[in-house]
């Protein structure tokens, strides 16, 4: 099984979002995502086989907006952060491990994922020495992206 680093985890969120949300991203270092917003919505969803894994997004106030207004083709004001916000980040992140699973040769093995789950960052399970981790930042905001494989979460069940 492969290895995927932090410059191809930005990658596969830049994607995803110009993708499906049409939200254009760059990548950036985690002093400058301090800058761009507190990152206030968070959603994990595990995934497993023979390894398994985790994928993590937080995402600031702005950025969820951004989002779930492309998504929903309506103006960011209205937008209620904590349910159409969240829905998007959630739905990210079903994205974002479907991408990341691909990526590590998923296509040719059989893989479960669970259903995205709304988090807070004291749930979420630790960065470990083997996890990975990048940031993006939008026009409007900044979302953080953990890898953690071969990770099971307490969260999972």
């Amino acid at each position: 099984m492969s290895k995927i680093d932090q410059n191809q985890l930005a990658q596969l969120a830049i994607d995803a979002l110009e993708r499906t949300a049409f939200v254009l991203a760059d990548p950036t270092d985690s002093q400058q995502a301090e800058e761009l917003g507190q990152i206030e919505f968070f959603s994990i969803l595990n995934y497993g086989n023979n390894a398994s894994g985790a994928i993590c997004l937080g995402a600031s106030e702005g950025f969820v907006r951004e989002m779930a207004s492309s998504l929903l083709g309506v103006d960011d004001s209205e937008i209620d952060p904590t349910k159409e916000g969240q829905d998007a980040i959630n739905e990210l992140a079903n994205i974002m491990a479907g991408s990341v699973i691909l990526a590590l040769g998923g296509d040719g093995q059989y893989f479960q994922m669970n259903v995205p789950r709304t988090t807070t960052a004291s749930e979420l399970p630790p960065l470990s020495s083997n996890a990975v981790e990048c940031f993006v930042e939008s026009e409007s905001g900044v979302l953080r992206i953990w890898w953690l494989p071969d990770s099971v979460s307490a969260a999972a069940a």
